[in-house]
């Protein structure tokens, strides 16, 4: 795991803890609750904060319970770390996503 800026109390530290620990995260977005495996957390090119994760489980507005996920940090609400062991990395991940281009943490 690569932490370039995570100093505990920025709005990445949950989503880097569950990285750093290799645990899912459990999370509210759009209104559904979710499980994820969070893969990367940083910014893109306007700072907009994004978590680029696999769904394990939960509600979904597209209808996809399960899958690659990339969520915009400040819709994201009650976010808490699973007892749940993560699979990261899953099938598929690139390390060097693009639309990430300032990483906070990634697997």
């Amino acid at each position: 795991m690569d932490t370039l800026i995570a100093n505990g109390r920025t709005p990445f530290a949950p989503v880097c803890e569950a990285i750093r620990t290799a645990r899912c995260l459990e999370l509210t977005y759009a209104g559904h609750r979710r499980v994820v495996e969070a893969h990367i957390a940083g910014a893109a090119r306007d700072g907009t904060a994004l978590v680029l994760a696999w769904q394990v489980r939960g509600g979904s507005s597209s209808g996809q319970p399960a899958g690659w996920k990339m969520f915009h940090l400040d819709r994201v609400a009650g976010a808490q770390l699973s007892a749940e062991p993560s699979q990261a990395p899953r099938a598929g991940y690139r390390r060097d996503d693009r639309t990430i281009v300032h990483v906070v943490c990634r697997v």
